[in-house]
């Protein structure tokens, strides 16, 4: 358990914990605790903190965004390893090389690691010039980016496993 949280993974959490949008949950989000408390007051900074984040990385290549939003969630290499199931060692050449082969399953877990909001993945995944299809695999991404983003990347592998799609790391396939 780490208790110290970027200013971003505050809202986030309070929001992600607080938010229920009835008209659009096309299924009960696995990771969420059922005493979910009024949204008026997370929601908004969730909002506030998506588009100062989205505004800060608008300009940067991949590797530059990912740092900043490591940096804005006090995260580490090693924390982001266990977070995501994606090696420190690709998590550094993803961070640190704008050439290196930048993948969905790398955005997806990426964005369950680091808790990011649907919005912050788009960016993402516009940055590393990919796009999702629309493929039962990534609609089904697209689904755990929206619905599953606050879960644990053992609980998101898990569910893909039950739908016959591999886990999205080779950390994750020793699980």
């Amino acid at each position: 358990v780490f208790s110290d949280k970027g200013a971003g993974q505050a809202h986030r959490t309070d929001a992600v914990q607080n938010t229920e949008n009835t008209h659009m949950t096309v299924f009960s989000n696995p990771c969420s605790d059922t005493s979910r408390q009024d949204n008026t007051t997370a929601f908004p900074s969730m909002i506030e903190w998506a588009t100062a984040t989205n505004k800060a990385i608008a300009p940067m290549e991949f590797p530059d965004a990912l740092h900043y939003l490591m940096k804005d969630q006090k995260m580490t290499v090693e924390h982001l390893e266990e977070t995501s199931l994606i090696s420190t060692r690709t998590i550094i050449r993803l961070s640190n090389d704008p050439d290196y082969g930048v993948t969905r399953e790398h955005i997806v877990a990426l964005s369950v690691g680091l808790t990011l909001p649907p919005i912050i993945s788009a960016e993402l995944l516009r940055k590393a010039g990919l796009a999702m299809k629309n493929t039962a695999l990534h609609n089904t991404y697209c689904m755990i980016l929206c619905e599953m983003y606050s879960c644990k990347i053992e609980t998101v592998n898990k569910f893909l496993v039950s739908l016959n799609i591999p886990p999205l790391t080779r950390l994750g396939a020793k699980m």
